[in-house]
């Protein structure tokens, strides 16, 4: 069997990509590393010592509702790792992940091919700019927006391929009123 050259070059720029994201996550983002980044580490440890996944005492930026961010992917291992760089990696890497997905498979739902699905996924691993990846992959709070936004478009297109109601509908609804319950202001805006 001869493999495609462009597909599997596009499969090894996606692995480099993925593994600069990973550095990144890791070591690259320690030195801007900043309040807003430590956000999640201390509001997942809040939600590990409290028991509560809210409080009214909680200062929420913007009006947000912390309900799916990068804590999340936190509180399992706050126990174990505590307030630590380490635990805001490891949220990183699992929300780059579910990015990284993301975008292969709205590409693939788009009809784009497996090398541009794959192209198109390896710019988004590779963070396209400084900027960008710091606020996907490092502070992460907007790739938890991008995140929602993007599984709300691949739901939102298996939903419009069936005539009925059915589970991806149900999930594409769902990811609407997360997003609102957010940020009713940046939902709209997403």
């Amino acid at each position: 069997m001869k493999l495609n050259s462009k597909l599997t070059l596009s499969t090894i720029i996606l692995i480099y990509s993925t593994i600069w994201m990973i550095w990144y996550s890791f070591f690259g983002y320690q030195s801007l590393f900043h309040s807003d980044s430590a956000a999640k580490v201390l509001l997942a440890n809040e939600i590990y010592i409290t028991g509560n996944f809210f409080f009214f005492f909680w200062n929420y930026v913007n009006g947000d509702l912390f309900i799916l961010f990068g804590h999340v992917f936190i509180i399992p291992f706050i126990g174990v790792l505590k307030t630590s760089f380490l635990a805001h990696a490891i949220s990183s890497i699992a929300l780059g992940a579910l990015i990284i997905i993301g975008v292969y498979i709205v590409c693939k739902q788009a009809n784009l091919s497996t090398n541009r699905a794959t192209g198109i996924t390896a710019i988004f691993a590779a963070g396209i700019s400084g900027f960008v990846a710091e606020n996907l992959y490092g502070q992460g709070s907007y790739g938890a927006i991008f995140c929602i936004s993007i599984y709300t478009i691949y739901f939102y297109i298996k939903s419009e391929k069936s005539s009925k109601i059915n589970k991806n509908s149900i999930f594409f609804a769902l990811l609407i009123i997360l997003s609102t319950w957010l940020n009713p202001f940046r939902a709209f805006i997403s």
